[in-house]
């Protein structure tokens, strides 16, 4: 008998094989005719076909996906591929007995199969220049970075953002959670160009214009560098207006030649300080200044809360406004400043739209900055208790209506699906 091979490095869990094939053998849903105009659509469906449906037409071509998948509660999911087990199933599966036995996964991998399958899909659509958005909680958050690991692989892995999704701790616990997180990849990590985030009102700030420059306000920025690897051509003496001639400080060098340094002073883009006697900087203005980099802390001040996305949903549809748990509008926003350009026609996709934050913060951006950005919304028409909404997609629906009506400009067409 040949030895077995040795264990592979991933994650695995009861059902792994089969949620993976899944995404191979399940049927492609069957679309109906679109109703309405607009570039943006909303399919009701179960996103699990649907988005087998897409591939036909988005394989590729898809430049940001945004999903907020529901969280890992122990409960059932609405999707037609859902499946529960109960802990004496689970014992019975994996043949296990005794005080001993282990039962994590009665509760992770129902949650696991149901994510696979179409994080698979949603590679596929992705563009190679492509990046999607995921949002979740400490319950599944390690388990999520393995299964993104495995399907678009480790190198593809961008970032892992904390979202700081509450204003003040809870009283009831005591530690209690005031973060989220969205793990963020990419098809390709190394052809992905994130772009950059407005600039907090407190950095604006910093911007003046002591010297009347035409060009508007400006900060100014150090011009010297570390020696580590500097080259003889860094150290050299500049002459100040004053007549004073300085160097770099010690220890360090200036960060560029004396040629560029001469063309910058020749532009009028140095910094001489009020007298004209201070080591020289250089001006970055405010109206060349493309934004901030982005980092994964981000603070409710800058895109959002909890309360806000509530309160966001009521104003939309309606004081009785179901509570779903959305997420806030300026979140998806910065995603998309960071992943989509305003006028390239980008496609952008969630599939589990929810009450359809996404659709909202594109139609709300594009009328910002003039963008074609183009959402493509999928939600499952799950059953609600509601006096006025039967199903959670006629919230969605009634949602995005509002901001039609609010921004102008083209909106939403709606489109039905059957497994």
């Amino acid at each position: 008998m040949p030895p077995e091979p040795p264990p592979r490095f991933g994650l695995r869990w009861l059902g792994d094989a089969e949620a993976r094939s899944r995404a191979e053998t399940v049927s492609p849903a069957r679309l109906g005719p679109l109703h309405g105009d607009g570039p943006h659509r909303l399919i009701a469906g179960d996103n699990l076909p649907v988005l087998k449906a897409l591939l036909a037409e988005l394989a590729g071509g898809v430049r940001m996906i945004f999903i907020d998948p529901p969280y890992n509660r122990g409960e059932d999911f609405a999707y037609r591929d859902r499946y529960r087990l109960t802990r004496r199933t689970y014992l019975r599966l994996t043949g296990q007995r005794g005080p001993d036995a282990e039962t994590r996964g009665a509760r992770h991998a129902p949650w696991l199969s149901m994510m696979l399958p179409r994080l698979i899909l949603a590679r596929e659509l992705l563009r190679d220049d492509g990046v999607m958005f995921v949002c979740i909680d400490d319950s599944e958050v390690h388990n999520l970075r393995h299964l993104l690991d495995e399907v678009f692989g480790e190198d593809n892995f961008l970032a892992s953002v904390v979202w700081q999704r509450r204003t003040s701790p809870d009283a009831r616990v005591s530690l209690g959670s005031a973060h989220d997180y969205l793990l963020v990849v990419a098809r390709d990590a190394g052809q992905v160009e994130l772009g950059r985030v407005p600039l907090r009102d407190e950095r604006r700030r910093d911007f003046r214009n002591p010297d009347s420059d035409p060009r508007g306000p400006w900060a100014s920025v150090d011009l010297t560098g570390q020696t580590g690897h500097a080259t003889p051509t860094q150290f050299y003496e500049v002459a100040l207006p004053s007549g004073r001639a300085v160097g770099p400080p010690e220890g360090r060098c200036w960060a560029m030649s004396a040629e560029r340094l001469a063309a910058l002073r020749a532009d009028g883009r140095l910094w001489f300080g009020r007298n004209g006697d201070r080591r020289p900087r250089m001006k970055r203005f405010l109206s060349e200044n493309e934004g901030a980099t982005g980092w994964t802390w981000w603070p409710h001040a800058e895109v959002g809360h909890n309360q806000e996305a509530t309160r966001e949903l009521r104003a939309r549809v309606g004081p009785d406004a179901p509570d779903m748990n959305p997420k806030p509008t300026r979140l998806v926003t910065r995603c998309l400043r960071l992943a989509t350009r305003p006028c390239a026609g980008d496609v952008v996709l969630d599939f589990f739209a929810g009450t359809g934050t996404t659709g909202e913060a594109v139609l709300r951006l594009n009328a910002a900055d003039g963008g074609d950005r183009r959402a493509v919304l999928v939600q499952i028409p799950e059953a609600l208790d509601h006096p006025r909404f039967d199903t959670l997609t006629d919230v969605t629906l009634a949602r995005l209506s509002s901001v039609e009506s609010a921004v102008g400009g083209p909106g939403f067409a709606v489109q039905s699906a059957r497994s």
